[in-house]
């Protein structure tokens, strides 16, 4: 196989922006990612990689990165030259979504130490990474986007190179006190199946637990309620397949997102992957928050 039939992805941008959950996305579908390599040994890298049969690289780039604005423009035309295709994705987000990311996750900006205030590390990270967005393909504004639709953002740009048509298939737990998510295509209100949270033994558990999923399930609501769902599912999920739809995110919600939706998540994201041409990733909101 030629370098040009080769493909490389470099997701880079502002630190808190989305890259890493990027960069998972990619591995995901088939990519090999390597997040913070050097930026002068990257052609190397990416010839030795190729050399070996690999044929879907993607590198993660930031301001962390060893000379990623100093060398930028030469990798990525060393790149080129060599004959692979290139693209390269700038991630970028308002100073405020920034700031209350790095605040939620409680990790210090690269350039904290510099500063002493995230906003003004913002600032600086910014006018150093100006270059690198002006070299850019594509650059993405996060600022709206929770990690699924960041997720979900790169699952549809690479839906297109796929060889065979699959419906990935985001089955999401939460608590409606704290909100429905906002990229779910179908939510489903579990609210009316028993509640593990009233039986004092039960309660400190989550639905992950089996203490907690063997009395859910053993309730006759749940099981009536699992032959409806389970039968709409395995009826819808073909439809969508044959409308060429590529990502269905399906958001099961209980009050706290803690007992039920987690139970109910895990046991139907089982049953799913039995179904032909999809991917099912289970995410539970509360619990991994």
């Amino acid at each position: 196989m030629s370098l040009k039939n080769r493909h490389i992805t470099i997701i880079t941008g502002m630190s808190g922006a989305g890259k890493s959950v990027a960069l998972r996305t990619l591995e995901d579908v088939g990519f090999y990612c390597i997040d913070n390599l050097p930026a002068d040994v990257l052609n190397r890298v990416a010839l030795f990689l190729s050399d070996n049969g690999v044929s879907r690289i993607a590198f993660g780039m930031d301001i962390r990165t060893k000379n990623c604005v100093e060398s930028f423009e030469d990798v990525c035309l060393g790149l080129r030259q060599a004959g692979f295709k290139l693209e390269v994705f700038f991630l970028d987000a308002d100073v405020d979504a920034l700031i209350l990311r790095f605040k939620e996750s409680r990790r210090p900006h690269p350039l904290l130490g510099d500063t002493g205030s995230i906003r003004d590390a913002i600032v600086r990270e910014r006018k150093s990474m100006l270059s690198v967005s002006k070299q850019s393909d594509c650059v993405i504004n996060t600022s709206d986007f929770s990690p699924h639709q960041t997720r979900d953002y790169m699952l549809k740009r690479y839906a297109e190179n796929s060889d065979q048509t699959r419906l990935r298939i985001s089955l999401i737990s939460f608590g409606f006190k704290y909100g429905v998510p906002s990229e779910a295509d179908i939510v489903m209100d579990v609210r009316f199946l028993p509640n593990p949270y009233f039986i004092a033994e039960l309660k400190p558990f989550s639905g992950l637990d089996r203490v907690v999923s063997d009395f859910i399930f053993s309730k006759n609501e749940t099981t009536e309620f699992l032959v409806h769902f389970e039968s709409l599912l395995r009826y819808i999920v073909p439809q969508y397949l044959k409308e060429g739809k590529s990502i269905l995110n399906i958001a099961l919600g209980c009050t706290g997102g803690q007992h039920r939706s987690p139970a109910l998540v895990e046991h139907i994201g089982d049953k799913l992957r039995s179904l032909e041409n999809v991917d099912v990733f289970k995410f539970h909101r509360e619990l991994d928050s």
